[in-house]
């Protein structure tokens, strides 16, 4: 940095640094208090060395004739030069968001739509008892209403009269969690349908919207719960940080509906779990790195490979009883957002250059 030259006030001395940064000069402006009862000047320096000569020999035509209207004119051009340049700041430090708050473990608080997620999954979970009990609470958060096919009862069972002969005058039968369980679900069996409904939409089509998405909450074992809520306060709360409650809301509801829709209309079974949620928050995150380098968030080589081996494994193993298809269709619906995402930042940034 060097100095240039001196001016005596500040809005003379602006004139001239507009006409520099039109130039594509960049100079910067210092305020010295005057000495011996002179008055206070400015100083002029120059940024870059190799533009020194021509900084002063603008600076000298400036001092000789201020009034030239090619100084002021400059005005508008800085002022579109000093916009883009503080865009580009403003971009660069979103991209650098604080990375110690983004990696490290997020605070409950600071993701309030992963946390409540988890606290009604947890819920949920414990009062339909895994799946086995509260048969008419569960029957509620499947996306189609239970069918007595669903209970595996054969058809001597199903017509049962509810109380048969001896049943409840046994005690110890009476007090037997199996026993209670059976005996809950011949009850529930008797408001049911026995068939499967050929569309699974039935109910939702009737008004129970909420069906579209409340299948997510549903688990199974504590293996399965914990193993998604693990996966979901990693990626969700990452993102959540990173792009705030009320995006992650909408993507959370709209994968959920998408892979829920996938696996019901791909399979008869019922079934539940955040896994499909999971899968596309993961691949939000994976192909968002990819169309956006910029984004500043991703997922390691390392997890890429374990979600990938787990979702071939469902595919190829049906034993393992998994939501496969839940599980792709979360996967492709996040991929989806993720290149939708990248597609209208280019859009922009084109429309956007086509102005500039």
């Amino acid at each position: 940095m060097r100095q240039i030259g001196k001016l005596p006030s500040r809005s003379s001395a602006q004139v001239l640094v507009d006409y520099l940064l039109a130039q594509g000069i960049t100079t910067k402006l210092e305020q010295v208090a005057g000495q011996g009862g002179e008055s206070e000047q400015w100083i002029l320096w120059g940024m870059n060395e190799d533009q020194i000569d021509t900084s002063r020999a603008i600076y000298n035509e400036y001092v000789a004739n201020p009034e030239d209207p090619r100084f002021r004119e400059a005005r508008g051009t800085a002022k579109n030069l000093r916009k883009q340049e503080q865009a580009v700041k403003t971009r660069r430090e979103r991209q650098m968001f604080d990375a110690n708050r983004l990696w490290s473990t997020p605070r409950m608080r600071d993701i309030p739509v992963v946390t409540s997620c988890i606290v009604i999954s947890v819920t949920v979970s414990l009062l339909t008892g895994f799946g086995n009990t509260r048969l008419g609470l569960l029957d509620k958060f499947y996306y189609r209403p239970q069918t007595t096919q669903d209970l595996h009862f054969p058809e001597e069972i199903l017509d049962m009269p509810l109380r048969p002969p001896g049943m409840e005058d046994d005690p110890t039968e009476t007090h037997d969690l199996g026993f209670q369980r059976f005996k809950e679900a011949l009850i529930f069996s008797k408001t049911i349908s026995r068939e499967r409904p050929k569309n699974p939409d039935v109910a939702i089509l009737k008004g129970e919207v909420w069906r579209l998405v409340t299948p997510i909450f549903l688990h199974f074992s504590g293996m399965h719960l914990l193993f998604n809520m693990m996966w979901l306060y990693t990626l969700g709360g990452v993102l959540e940080v990173r792009r705030g409650s009320w995006k992650i809301l909408g993507m959370i509801l709209l994968i959920g509906m998408i892979s829920n829709a996938a696996q019901a209309h791909s399979s008869p079974n019922l079934f539940g779990g955040m896994s499909g949620v999971v899968y596309g928050l993961f691949c939000f995150l994976w192909l968002g790195r990819i169309v956006d380098p910029g984004i500043g968030i991703g997922v390691s080589q390392q997890q890429v490979v374990l979600m990938m081996v787990w979702m071939f494994m469902g595919f190829s193993m049906p034993q393992m009883n998994m939501a496969n298809w839940a599980h792709l269709g979360g996967a492709l619906s996040g991929a989806g957002l993720a290149l939708g995402m990248g597609g209208l930042k280019s859009l922009r940034k084109g429309n956007r250059s086509r102005w500039v």
